[in-house]
């Protein structure tokens, strides 16, 4: 056997030469007289040879995600055209990951590579991935920020305008002329409250069903003659989204499909003194400060910050770090499980409306129902769904806490 049999079966298994130790060794590894078979089973047993099997597996995914590629010494070089792809790529190749991706002539801007932490950088074009880095964050990271496609630095969609609907009780809504734009319904379950502007309409309601069940009155009588766009909120939205004014003002042009728009349920600081079970079980606010931490990809700049999590079927958070909400996991959840006998809080959920989908394994979820929402993705459910809907919140009080959990996988967030 000679040096060109090791060198043939390299480029016939792993489409490379051996590096030098390796020219040496499988040499010296035939002329004790193994058969090139017993090379071809060693190169296949390589993680080498894992990775691209699992990068070569799927002919499209290959075809549409990258351009080109190359392989040497387990540094895997690729030419991509977005970071899109890049996740598109992480995701695919988990369980066969390269010791480090060195990626080219890639369309970026400084904010996307803040999606993948602290990169190497090796000149204007080029920079490197190390496998320690992607696994620095979990499978799930990058899940979500393929499912969410969110990039508010590099979106160039035309300017659209919003429906806001507002859900009150008896907050005071003056930060409402605040607004640059005034295409506002309020929807008023408290004291009677005069309108304030001829662009702000003002409907009085029954005080059932909390913010969800005026959200789906709007959506039921108004079905046929929806807005483009429309953005729900709770009369006080700044505990949730200090911020909230300078989003719409700022960033409404650039709201997704489904944009979620809250931050947090409440900041430890503002707790009072009796919500002994939130400074004692979630002492740096509901969501933990380092949970949120983990979505600033999801801010549209440094003030105006956006959390989304995802939830298990039973709605305790798993993403981005798993912790437990010392009101809602701990009192309301087991009200709700001793209603059925067996299975999940979410089965059980859709046993009683009729989704029309496989329940998920985990659900995406906002804060306190911020959230801008497209008329198109309204009207992908009928209206039936939202009565029935309707029917099922106002069952129990505590079923407008579920809502609040629900809205996201109602309108598709993540698929």
């Amino acid at each position: 056997m000679t040096e060109q049999d090791v060198i043939d079966c390299y480029q016939r298994i792993l489409k490379r030469r051996p590096d030098p130790d390796g020219l040496s060794v499988y040499t010296g590894y035939l002329n004790k007289g193994r058969s090139i078979s017993d090379l071809e089973n060693i190169l296949k047993q390589s993680d080498e040879y894992q990775f691209r099997s699992k990068l070569l597996e799927n002919p499209q995914v290959f075809k549409h995600t990258f351009q080109s590629f190359s392989l040497s010494l387990f540094d895997f070089k690729i030419c991509l055209k977005s970071s899109a792809n890049l996740v598109k790529l992480i995701i695919h190749l988990w369980d066969t990951l390269p010791d480090r991706i060195i990626v080219s002539n890639m369309n970026r801007c400084p904010s996307e590579l803040q999606l993948f932490g602290q990169i190497i950088i090796k000149d204007a074009d080029n920079f490197g991935l190390s496998k320690d880095l992607i696994l620095s964050k979990p499978k799930i990271y990058y899940q979500m920020l393929e499912n969410v496609k969110f990039n508010p630095y590099s979106m160039n969609l035309p300017k659209q305008t919003y429906k806001l609907v507002v859900s009150r009780y008896n907050e005071d809504l003056d930060w409402l002329e605040n607004l640059n734009e005034n295409n506002i319904q309020i929807y008023n379950k408290g004291d009677e409250l005069e309108k304030n502007s001829d662009l702000m309409a003002v409907k009085n309601l029954t005080n059932v069903g909390r913010e969800g069940e005026t959200y789906l009155n709007h959506i039921i009588n108004n079905y046929d003659n929806l807005d483009d766009y429309t953005v729900f909120c709770q009369a006080d939205p700044f505990e949730h989204s200090p911020w909230f004014i300078e989003l719409l003002n700022k960033y409404h042009q650039d709201f997704l499909d489904v944009q979620p728009l809250s931050y947090c349920w409440k900041e430890v600081s503002d707790a009072k003194e009796n919500e002994g079970w939130l400074k004692d079980v979630n002492k740096t606010g509901i969501p933990p400060l380092e949970c949120r931490e983990y979505t600033n990809f999801l801010h549209f700049d440094e003030t105006c910050k956006i959390h989304v999590e995802y939830l298990n079927k039973d709605f305790k958070c798993v993403y981005p770090l798993e912790w437990t909400d010392g009101g809602f996991n701990t009192h309301l959840i087991p009200r709700i499980q001793r209603k059925f006998k067996s299975g999940s809080v979410l089965d059980w959920i859709f046993e009683q409306i009729p989704f029309d989908q496989k329940v998920p394994e985990i659900i995406p979820f906002c804060f306190s129902a911020l959230f801008g929402v497209h008329k198109r993705i309204i009207l992908k459910r009928p209206k039936k769904f939202y009565e029935d809907m309707r029917k099922f919140l106002l069952l129990d009080p505590d079923h407008g806490y579920l809502l609040e959990r629900l809205w996201l996988i109602i309108f598709s967030f993540d698929q």
